[in-house]
């Protein structure tokens, strides 16, 4: 990462407005998420919340300022890919960063976390074995240059499935082994 005052952790509670905030930016700006509405905090809260009790990882980036205060300036969670148990050893990323902080490491640090957390076994038992992404627009050229830095590779393309800001969206999907299966 470019910074020493940008740090990676676990996220908490306590950082749902930040991500709110960030999210929010994301769904009336971008296309790297599908929302058309910002989801209040008690949306946001209620699947984070689901997700923690299910032992899946979710992480923040977070800067320190020179008098000592932090600030949450990006997200990475992971959620099931499908709730079908077949697909219980997939698992879908989710990575999202203020808008000012992209480009300097961030998001790199953000989703190779998840993939450690992800290879390694579980407390409640989770053995992931494929991580998806669904990356928004093929103009969304930072996600999918990040992914296939860090052993994502194309597998798929869903033509104008989504509609937002006018237009009509594709859906790149990416995926990648977290180990080896038969």
């Amino acid at each position: 990462m470019s910074s020493d005052s940008v740090s990676i952790r676990p996220m908490v509670s306590a950082d749902y407005h930040a991500i709110r905030a960030i999210n929010a930016w994301h769904v009336e700006n971008s296309t790297a998420s599908f929302e058309e509405q910002p989801p209040s905090l008690e949306i946001i809260s209620a699947k984070l919340d689901g997700l923690e009790a299910q032992d899946y990882p979710r992480f923040v980036a977070e800067r320190s300022d020179q008098n000592g205060g932090k600030t949450v300036i990006g997200y990475a969670y992971v959620a099931p890919y499908h709730t079908r148990p077949a697909y219980r050893h997939t698992v879908e990323n989710s990575i999202y960063l203020a808008p000012r902080e992209t480009g300097k490491g961030i998001g790199r640090a953000l989703l190779q976390s998840l993939i450690v957390a992800c290879s390694e076994p579980s407390n409640r038992g989770y053995d992931f074995a494929r991580m998806l992404a669904l990356i928004g627009g093929v103009d969304n050229v930072a996600s999918i240059r990040l992914h296939k830095a860090l052993g994502f590779k194309k597998v798929g393309l869903l033509e104008k499935v989504g509609y937002k800001h006018d237009k009509w969206l594709d859906v790149i999907v990416m995926q990648r082994t977290l180990k080896a299966t038969d």
